[in-house]
């Protein structure tokens, strides 16, 4: 599979419950070729239990193929100062 993300910014926004990610999905449909993009951006994960591996799931509207993609979601916590 030829999928590339993309990062759009370096903003992540989280809500109470759910987060949204800056990246673009780009992929191309293996049967017949046509290019297909999502953005995370405008689209949002659930906190739990979305955390980890996520199988996304394409339909290709030109020829009625489905697919899918895993991709790896991680939310890291890093210490930048201790007092």
């Amino acid at each position: 599979m030829n999928a590339t993300l993309e990062l759009k910014e370096v903003k992540f926004e989280f809500d109470i419950k759910r987060f949204h990610v800056p990246y673009v999905l780009k992929t191309k449909c293996p049967k017949c070729g046509k290019k297909i993009e999502r953005d995370y951006s405008d689209m949002y994960y659930l906190m739990f239990p979305r955390i980890g591996q996520v199988q996304e799931n394409f339909w290709c509207d030109e020829c009625d193929h489905e697919w899918s993609i895993l991709l790896n979601l991680n939310v890291s916590l890093e210490l930048v100062e201790d007092e």
